[in-house]
């Protein structure tokens, strides 16, 4: 298990190189952002976030491992699925997203370990939403019609997705939602022997 205090120096060492084979030449990570030194990371949560950004691209967010299960290669197969089906579909409710490997050499247990590139997505939280518009009935109504077209469009397209929570959920700038956590993404389509039951120390995914 690599815990966020793990991570951050090996992070700024391999910086360059890293941001390097992820495609990501000009970008920087961003030190003390929103979640404190650009990570997120909360009771029960698997990845660490660091927020990238570039001086004329659009931000991106680099995801790594906290625990080895989202290591093992039944887990990678079926992200490796999601993002290809993903790309097809052309979705707006799902980030876009890619699997790298990389390796930090000794510092890390997993070699190569995998990395996960996605779109930073601007927002807030459906939690937070709820609370800032508690006294406001059409904005809650607007926000419940949103996440109703979320479902219809993830479900007509043959998805599903195992943790749809409050803060799975990011309410953007102009209202729309998107839904995050590739980890609980499937498709109908995807056939893996293995499937790997995701259960957190705080919570229960059905």
């Amino acid at each position: 298990m690599m815990l966020p205090s793990d991570w951050l120096p090996i992070v700024i060492e391999h910086e360059s190189r890293l941001l390097s084979s992820l495609d990501l030449d000009g970008y920087k990570f961003v030190v003390g952002g929103p979640f404190g030194n650009s990570l997120e990371y909360r009771p029960g949560a698997q990845w660490m976030v660091l927020e990238a950004e570039h001086a004329h691209l659009p931000k991106r967010a680099v995801r790594l491992p906290i625990h080895e299960r989202f290591t093992r290669d039944d887990h990678l197969q079926r992200l490796q699925a999601v993002s290809k089906k993903l790309a097809e579909h052309e979705t707006s409710w799902f980030p876009w997203f890619k699997l790298a490997m990389y390796d930090f050499g000794e510092q890390v247990s997993f070699r190569p370990c995998p990395v996960m590139v996605m779109d930073w997505i601007d927002g807030e939280t459906y939690a937070s939403a709820l609370w800032r518009y508690r006294k406001q009935p059409n904005s809650l109504a607007e926000l419940q019609m949103n996440f109703s077209r979320l479902m219809d469009e993830m479900r007509e397209a043959g998805y599903d997705h195992g943790d749809i929570s409050v803060s799975n959920l990011r309410v953007m700038p102009n209202g729309m939602m998107m839904l995050l956590d590739p980890d609980s993404l499937s498709h109908v389509e995807i056939k893996i022997n293995k499937s790997l039951e995701l259960g957190h120390p705080t919570w229960n995914h059905p």
